[in-house]
C-alpha cells in the first residue's frame, strides 16, 4: 500500500510530511479530535455519521482556504461556496498529494447521496446506485482505502463500508492537520513577502 501522506506522482508542492510541527499537531489533535470520533461512533444511522464526518472534513478544508486567503469571505464567502468548489480550488494549487483531494471528493459525494436521497440510510444501500454514481462513492471509497494507507485503517478490524468511510475521513483530516502548518509557512515565506 502507498502512504496516504506522500506525493507518489511528483505532482504537489508539499510532497511528504517531514514530521515538523508534530508537537503542535498532536496537542490540537488530542484536544479536539477524540470527541468527534466518539460523536461519529455514537450515531446509529449511517446518514447522520456520514454527514457529521463530512462536515468535519469540510471544516479542515475551510481552515486551509482561510490560511491561504485570509479575505476569502469578502470575495465569495466560505459558507456560500460549495464544498466541491472549495475542494477544486485547493486542488488547483497542487499543494497536497492528489489522493487527499480524491478523498475529499469521495467523502463529499457520499455525503451528497445521503443529503439528497431521503430513502438512503446506510452505506450498503449505495451499492444499488447507478454505476456513474456508484463509481464516485462506494467504488472510490474502496479503491482509496485499498490503495493508500494512513494512520487509520478501521476496516482492518472489521471490513465494513462504515469503517472504510471512517478511515478515509480520519486520514483526510490528518492530512489537512499535518499540512496546515506547512501551508502557513508557505504563505509567510512566499506570499506575504
Amino acid at each position: 500500500m502507498k502512504s496516504f501522506f506522500k506525493d507518489h506522482e511528483n505532482h504537489s508542492i508539499i510532497k511528504d510530511w517531514n514530521g515538523r510541527y508534530q508537537q503542535e499537531i498532536l496537542k490540537t489533535w488530542n484536544d479536539e479530535v477524540p470527541q468527534h470520533v466518539k460523536n461519529f461512533n455514537n450515531y446509529e444511522e449511517d446518514r447522520n455519521a456520514v454527514i457529521y464526518f463530512a462536515l468535519f472534513v469540510e471544516f479542515h478544508i475551510n481552515k486551509v482556504i482561510e490560511t491561504l486567503f485570509p479575505d476569502f469571505d469578502s470575495y465569495l464567502g466560505i459558507s456560500k461556496a460549495s464544498t466541491s468548489m472549495k475542494i477544486n480550488l485547493l486542488a488547483s494549487f497542487r499543494l497536497f498529494p492528489n489522493q487527499v483531494f480524491a478523498s475529499c471528493r469521495c467523502i463529499n459525494n457520499i455525503r451528497n447521496e445521503f443529503a439528497h436521497e431521503f430513502s438512503i440510510t446506510t452505506l450498503e444501500e449505495l451499492e444499488s446506485l447507478p454505476s456513474n454514481r456508484k463509481s464516485k462513492t462506494i467504488e472510490k471509497l474502496q479503491e482509496l482505502t485499498n490503495e493508500y494507507e494512513g494512520d487509520y485503517s478501521y476496516e482492518k478490524r472489521e471490513d465494513t463500508l462504515r469503517n472504510r468511510f471512517k478511515s478515509l475521513c480520519m486520514n483526510t483530516v490528518s492530512a489537512f492537520r499535518i499540512y496546515e502548518p506547512l501551508v502557513r509557512e508557505l504563505r509567510e515565506e512566499k506570499i506575504e513577502k
